[in-house]
């Protein structure tokens, strides 16, 4: 784990022009899913791979991310139901363009299934998703 998206002021900086072709490559082999937009309660403390959080630290223009000792600590004073996503505004993802990889496999896979009924137009392999993570340097 390399870090968690946690503590952060969005500056909304406008991303309609970005492009990695590297991500976005990979992004466009994941299954369709009708989303209610419902699963803001699932959005929590997130594991991220480097090619993402150095895309989303160049977007945001800072770091938004704690160190793997600073989540202990938080941690060991809080309850885990006390995290959420701070990218999360208005109970929308203010990164949704650039999202996670593991925030865009919610709901695709079985071991990952959307609790508010969202079904994908085709399951996707638990083992193709974590091969898709190791790509992402997670």
């Amino acid at each position: 784990m390399q870090g968690c998206i946690f503590k952060v002021e969005f500056k909304g900086i406008s991303m309609a022009n970005y492009n990695d072709d590297k991500l976005d490559k990979m992004y466009k082999q994941l299954p369709k899913i009708n989303c209610k937009q419902l699963c803001e309660a699932s959005c929590s403390i997130i594991p991220i791979g480097d090619l993402e959080r150095k895309r989303i630290e160049k977007w945001l223009g800072f770091n938004p991310f704690l160190t793997p000792e600073q989540i202990i600590e938080d941690l060991k004073s809080k309850s885990p139901c006390q995290f959420t996503c701070s990218l999360l505004k208005e109970g929308k993802c203010s990164i949704y363009r650039i999202r996670p990889l593991i925030c865009r496999l919610f709901g695709l896979t079985k071991k990952m299934q959307c609790p508010f009924g969202c079904v994908p137009d085709k399951w996707m392999d638990d083992k193709v998703a974590r091969e898709m993570l190791k790509k992402a340097k997670y």
